[in-house]
């Protein structure tokens, strides 16, 4: 349900743990989602991989029945483990096709951009699904 007033469906929320601190990742992001936002990307650069994994089974357990669209940064390995929409690469992440190869066809790739050339290789990518300029 959308808070009156909140933001539309248009919203791509980044849930990044270091800007977030000290809010717990799992109580932002539902927060978030109670306020409308219906795309939640999970940053976590710095945590370990066993802890970035319990916070984002908290994450999938707070928004589990919403509807909200959670997705994974950088970490193929968590978004193939969790019911996760997408998965979201940079330049110097797995390419899209490798971590295609992880998560398979049904979770959406997206893949960050930061100018005209990086921009035109991405859109030519079939493994791509989003591009983030």
């Amino acid at each position: 349900m959308r808070a009156p007033g909140g933001p539309s469906g248009r919203i791509y929320a980044i849930a990044d743990v270091e800007a977030l601190h000290p809010t717990p990742l799992p109580e932002a992001v539902r927060d978030m989602a109670e306020a409308g936002v219906r795309w939640i990307q999970v940053r976590a650069k710095r945590l370990s991989g066993s802890l970035l994994f319990r916070q984002v089974e908290a994450c999938c357990r707070v928004l589990e029945g919403s509807g909200v669209e959670l997705w994974m940064n950088d970490r193929a390995d968590l978004a193939a483990l969790f019911p996760v929409a997408g998965l979201h690469v940079g330049q110097t992440d797995l390419p899209p096709a490798a971590a295609r190869r992880i998560v398979g066809a049904a979770v959406r790739i997206g893949l960050s951009t930061h100018g005209e050339g990086q921009l035109l290789a991405a859109d030519a990518d079939p493994e791509g699904d989003l591009i983030a300029v």
